[in-house]
C-alpha cells in the first residue's frame, strides 16, 4: 500500500504515514474517525469592497457549503448568521433547485426570505450530501469576524 492510503481492517480505518481527513471523508468514516471531536465547520464573516457584509459556512473540511447575501450591517450579517442556526436542522427550509448548470439549494428562514445560497452540484446526491452538511455544521458551528481587528 503506498504512503498516505487509506486501509480498512473490520470497522477500523489505519492511514500510512499521515492523518488525512479528506481521505476519511472520502471514506465515509469521518465521524467515527473524529468522534464528536470530530473537525468542526465555522461561518466566516467578511466585509465586501463595497463595504457590505456577508457570511459564508464553511464544513470542517474547509469547503464552502453555503453563502448569504450582501448585509448593510454587520449587525444583520451576524442576525443570519443566527437564521442559518436556527433553521438548519428544519428539512422544509431546503428549496432545491435545479439551475440551467446543476442542482442547488437556498436556504430560507420562517418568512420564506432566502438566508443563503449553495454552490451548483454536479448531481442531486451532491447536493442533498450539501444540504446534510448545512444540517451537520450550521448549528454549532464558530464564528470567523474577518472584520474584526
Amino acid at each position: 500500500m503506498r504512503p498516505g492510503s487509506v486501509a480498512r481492517e473490520g470497522n477500523l480505518m489505519t492511514c500510512l504515514d499521515w492523518w488525512n481527513p479528506a481521505q476519511l471523508e472520502r471514506a465515509g468514516t469521518m465521524d467515527r474517525a473524529y468522534g464528536e471531536g470530530r473537525m468542526a465547520g465555522k461561518f466566516v464573516l467578511s466585509k465586501a469592497s463595497n463595504g457590505q457584509f456577508r457570511f459564508v459556512l464553511k464544513a470542517g473540511n474547509g469547503e464552502t457549503i453555503l453563502t448569504s447575501e450582501l448585509y448593510t450591517t454587520k449587525a444583520a450579517c451576524e442576525n443570519g448568521i443566527a437564521s442559518v442556526r436556527k433553521n438548519a436542522s428544519e428539512d422544509a427550509r431546503y428549496e432545491r433547485k435545479a439551475a440551467k448548470n446543476g442542482p442547488m439549494f437556498n436556504l430560507k428562514a420562517t418568512n420564506g426570505q432566502i438566508i443563503g445560497t449553495s454552490e451548483v452540484y454536479s448531481a442531486e446526491k451532491s447536493r442533498d450530501n450539501g444540504i446534510d452538511s448545512v444540517k451537520k455544521n450550521a448549528p454549532d458551528a464558530k464564528l470567523d469576524d474577518t472584520t474584526a481587528g
